[in-house]
């Protein structure tokens, strides 16, 4: 039997719902808090690895800035003398 919420169930029996319906919907709803649980498990996971990445980006960014900073600057320096 799949996960079931029973005070869903219990809400839907109260509310005049036959059993049957009332246990099917009560389990899909489960089924979907389920499916949203892991997908948000999978959305931290993910952006945990895209600021991974993102810090590297930065870094390649600053150090490729450095060294065209220096280029430009030893050009400059060879150009007025």
């Amino acid at each position: 039997m799949a996960m079931m919420l029973s005070k869903t169930y219990e809400a839907l029996k109260a509310a005049g719902a036959p059993d049957d319906t009332a246990r099917e919907a009560a389990e899909e709803i489960a089924g979907q808090q389920r499916e949203t649980t892991d997908l948000r498990t999978e959305m931290r996971t993910g952006f945990a690895d895209v600021r991974g990445e993102l810090k590297l980006v930065k870094w390649m960014l600053g150090v490729n800035l450095a060294f065209s900073l220096a280029i430009l600057a030893t050009m400059l320096r060879l150009l007025t003398t």
